[in-house]
C-alpha cells in the first residue's frame, strides 16, 4: 500500500509542479522542448572519455531548477530511481576496457573513466527531461511534440496514459485497503492476490468503458484537445532558445574547465 501511496504522490506532485506561475513555466512549451533536446543531444554525444567537458553543462538543469522553483529532491528521489538500470549497465565497463591513462601522474583505467562518463551524461540527460515534464507538463508537452511533427497516435496514447494512471493507482489502492481491512492484518495468499488482480482487471476495464462511452457522446474523434500554444514564439522564447542553444555549442566545442585550467596555469606560473 506504501508503494501504491507514494506513486500516487508522486503523480500528483508532478501535476501541482506544473501548475507553477515561474516564467520558466510561463514559456512556450515548444521553446523549453527544443532547447532540452538540443542539450540531450550534445550531452550525448560526448565521447566515452570526456568527462571534464562534460561539467560545464550541469548548468542548464541548475538553471530551470532554480528558476523554476522547483525542489531538488523532485528530480533527486527520481534519479535514484532510475540509477540502478544506468548503474548495471556502466559497472562492467572496468572489467572491459583494462587499457590505463595517466591522469596527473597517476595510472587509471579507461573503463573508470567510461563509467563516470555514462552516469554524468544520464544524471546531465535524465535530470533535464525531469525538469522540463515539471516545469511544463504532460498535456503541454503533448501539444509541442505534435507541432514538432510527432504523430497525433503517440501523444494521444502518451496522454491518456498519463492522464488515467492515476484512476488505475487509486482502484488498486481502493481493492489492496478493503483486503486488508477483511484480513485483520494477515499476509496476503497467492490466492488472494490472484483474485485481487482479477477484480482490478474488471474495474478497469468497466472504467474504461465508461470513459470510453462519455468521450463517444462527447462527439470524440480522435483529437484529445489540450491547452497548448498555438500563437507564435515571443522575444522572450527566442531569446531562451539561442541563448541556450548557442551556449551548448560552445561548451561542446571547447573544453571549458581545461581551457581555464590552462589559462589560470599561465597567469599564476
Amino acid at each position: 500500500m506504501a508503494t501504491l501511496d507514494s506513486a500516487l504522490w508522486q503523480l500528483d506532485q508532478t501535476n501541482r509542479l506544473a501548475d507553477g506561475t515561474t516564467w520558466i513555466h510561463r514559456l512556450d512549451s515548444r521553446a523549453k522542448l527544443f532547447t532540452t533536446l538540443i542539450f540531450i543531444l550534445l550531452v550525448a554525444s560526448h565521447g566515452p572519455l570526456e568527462i571534464s567537458s562534460l561539467i560545464p553543462f550541469i548548468i542548464y538543469p541548475a538553471f530551470l531548477l532554480f528558476n523554476a522553483e522547483l525542489p531538488l529532491s523532485y528530480v533527486v528521489k527520481r534519479l535514484f530511481f532510475a540509477a540502478p538500470f544506468v548503474v548495471f549497465i556502466a559497472i562492467f565497463n572496468p572489467l572491459i576496457d583494462t587499457q590505463t591513462v595517466n591522469i596527473a601522474g597517476y595510472e587509471l583505467r579507461q573503463g573508470w573513466l567510461s563509467m563516470s562518463s555514462i552516469l554524468i551524461r544520464f544524471v546531465l540527460t535524465a535530470s533535464a527531461a525531469l525538469i522540463l515534464l515539471a516545469s511544463t507538463g504532460m498535456s503541454q508537452l503533448c501539444t509541442a511534440l505534435n507541432q514538432f511533427g510527432v504523430p497525433h497516435l503517440f501523444t494521444r496514447q502518451l496522454l491518456l496514459l498519463h492522464r488515467y494512471m492515476i484512476v488505475l493507482l487509486t482502484e488498486g489502492l481502493s481493492l489492496y485497503r478493503a483486503t486488508q481491512l477483511r484480513r485483520y492484518g494477515q499476509r496476503l495468499t497467492l490466492t488472494t492476490g490472484t483474485n485481487l488482480l482479477g477484480q482490478l482487471l474488471q474495474r478497469t476495464t468497466t472504467r474504461a468503458n465508461r470513459i470510453h462511452n462519455a468521450m463517444l457522446s462527447r462527439n470524440f474523434s480522435g483529437q484529445i484537445s489540450s491547452a497548448g500554444t498555438t500563437t507564435k514564439l515571443s522575444k522572450q522564447d527566442w531569446s531562451f532558445i539561442v541563448g541556450w542553444c548557442s551556449l551548448f555549442i560552445l561548451m561542446r566545442n571547447i573544453n571549458l574547465p581545461l581551457y581555464l585550467g590552462q589559462l589560470l596555469k599561465g597567469v599564476w606560473f
